[in-house]
């Protein structure tokens, strides 16, 4: 079986040769031990925006303010750094002998609330980000666009981190989360009239994801990698006014649903991209548990997350496009509305340190649903000795891939806490027993 054969092999419940590997994220020492150099991969650390930063011309080396108008930047060294940066994954991917890659392109993208997934419409032209440092010496940055939405970013080098800090919304209420809105609703284009993506000529940022995955179509071989996108419901749970967002679910409904129902049409956009570049399946990587249970309970995700998640899983088995929920934290009572109502076919990542059992999981929906994850990042991955990863590794291959069903991962991703040898442990435990 070639990469692509033995992961499709899993989705349909049937058995492969090997038990496949995935990782959300690698963080970039990865790269840094096994090639012995410095290079920067798409894998949402803060190092890769710095880079980006630095690629396209914004330096910051002093604490006095500056600002920079990204009509400015150099568009052939933003395309140059997308090309690099594809390459070095796939030759990371490559080397590591991972059968099964994600292209993550908002690293690329500059808006005002990237964290959540938006912004492709953003026009450059009316973007600019004023940096400073702070008293900690961490660097900072306010991304505003023309119509006066901004941002604010920190980025954390030590942990190789960026957290939005602070918003516009946050800031003035639920009046400029409707103003959001309606901005949205006015700016948002069809797919099909957007006549060229080339990166030169075209200034929406929908021209860096569609010039992204085509250069993902061009490295990847046939058959080298099964490959994952990214296209997640818009639900806001890494920005600074998620506060005012739960508090509208109660107080102001048509607010959500608005922003929902705008924002789920843009993810759709990018389905589209990701089905004309033949994408292989997507993943979904928006958080709403933490790990003593939900954000919400069970009756507000049936409200406000399932119908536009049940509209984006159907858009993708529509087109043959198998869709991963990623969800950390205790997703318990989520598994029914995600297996039963949704349809999802596979659930990333698994978490044990959530008493999330994923035995009982297998059990419950084996037959419905693939199972990716479940090594723990949270303590094993980062202060786990040899033998005892490879006594994982054994014990989920043993136990969960007797029919198929189950991708060998973290319960997260490969972050900077875990040292490279922890993560060949792993794959050297999985071609120790994951041969079938």
């Amino acid at each position: 079986m070639n990469n692509f054969e033995r992961v499709k092999s899993v989705f349909e419940k049937k058995k492969s040769d090997t038990v496949p590997f995935f990782e959300l994220a690698l963080n970039s020492n990865i790269y840094r031990d096994i090639f012995n150099e410095n290079k920067v991969i798409p894998n949402g650390s803060g190092i890769t925006k710095m880079q980006l930063f630095n690629k396209i011309g914004i330096k910051i080396n002093k604490r006095d303010n500056k600002i920079f108008k990204l009509s400015d930047i150099n568009k052939k060294f933003f395309s140059n750094f997308i090309i690099d940066s594809i390459s070095n994954i796939i030759n990371l991917y490559s080397k590591l002998k991972i059968e099964m890659i994600p292209f993550r392109p908002y690293d690329f993208l500059i808006s005002p609330f990237y964290g959540i997934y938006l912004g492709f419409h953003e026009n450059l032209h009316n973007i600019t980000i004023e940096f400073n440092k702070n008293d900690c010496g961490n660097i900072e940055w306010i991304i505003r666009n023309g119509e006066g939405f901004w941002a604010k970013y920190r980025f954390e080098k030590k942990q190789d981190t960026v957290f939005m800090v602070n918003d516009c919304i946050k800031e003035n209420g639920r009046k400029e989360l409707i103003r959001y809105i309606d901005y949205l609703r006015k700016i948002f284009p069809e797919i099909s009239k957007i006549k060229n993506f080339s990166m030169e000529d075209n200034e929406y940022q929908y021209s860096i994801l569609d010039y992204y995955y085509q250069k993902v179509s061009e490295s990847s071989l046939e058959g080298n990698f099964f490959n994952v996108g990214y296209a997640s419901i818009p639900y806001p749970s890494n920005s600074t006014f998620h506060s005012l967002f739960l508090e509208c679910m109660i107080t102001d409904p048509n607010i959500i649903d608005n922003f929902m129902e705008i924002s789920t049409c843009e993810v759709m956009n990018i389905l589209r991209i990701l089905i004309k570049h033949k994408i292989n399946s997507v993943i979904d990587v928006t958080d709403w548990c933490y790990n003593t249970g939900p954000m919400f309970s069970p009756h507000f995700v049936k409200r406000y997350i399932i119908p536009y998640l049940r509209k984006i899983v159907s858009f993708c088995h529509d087109n043959k496009i198998y869709y991963i929920k990623h969800l950390d934290g205790n997703i318990n009572s989520m598994l029914p509305l995600l297996i039963e109502e949704v349809g999802i076919d596979g659930l990333h990542a698994i978490e044990p340190s959530a008493g999330v059992d994923i035995l009982n999981i297998k059990k419950r929906y084996g037959n419905k649903l693939t199972l990716i994850g479940n090594i723990d990042c949270s303590k094993l991955l980062v202060f786990g000795k040899k033998q005892e990863i490879y006594n994982q590794v054994k014990f989920l291959i043993r136990n969960l891939n007797k029919d198929g069903g189950f991708i060998l991962s973290s319960s997260n991703s490969i972050h900077n806490g875990v040292p490279t040898k922890n993560l060949l442990y792993m794959l050297e435990a999985r071609d120790k027993y994951g041969k079938l």
